[in-house]
């Protein structure tokens, strides 16, 4: 392990943990489309992570932990995001889909209900609410 990387924040660790999952979501269905990684980009900047960062976890992918937050508007945000990078190429990729609901259930969702709540947000996406909207309505549902 870098020696910088032992001393990285707890907070820093679930960020490049979570781009570690989108990267996968966006790769599942083994193409990395420029939309894809253009939405990577755009939410890289919500969460201060520069260009260099955002490349550095996208070239050493492999050595990052999955980290999951602790508190639920995390949780549903990090889900949101993942079934964002899911429908931002204008397809729903089986192994995507499936990929959402198994980082879904690593993000403490129950396994019984993550296939339905997934689709949704994806219908919600698909209505058009806004973003905060939609984290605000998963966090009353039952996970």
């Amino acid at each position: 392990m870098e020696l910088h990387k032992a001393f990285e924040s707890n907070d820093k660790k679930k960020v490049r943990s979570h781009f570690k999952n989108l990267l996968s979501v966006a790769m599942a269905d083994g193409i990395l489309d420029k939309i894809e990684l253009d939405n990577l980009f755009k939410i890289s900047k919500k969460y201060y992570i520069t260009r260099e960062e955002l490349e550095s976890i996208i070239d050493n992918s492999s050595s990052i932990a999955f980290n999951p937050p602790a508190n639920i508007e995390d949780r549903c945000t990090q889900l949101f995001n993942l079934v964002e990078m899911m429908m931002v190429d204008g397809e729903i990729d089986s192994n995507e889909f499936r990929m959402c609901m198994s980082f879904g259930v690593g993000l403490g969702f129950e396994p019984v209900n993550i296939e339905e709540t997934v689709n949704k947000v994806i219908a919600l996406i698909e209505e058009g609410k806004e973003r905060l909207a939609i984290i605000e309505e998963m966090m009353t549902w039952k996970n």
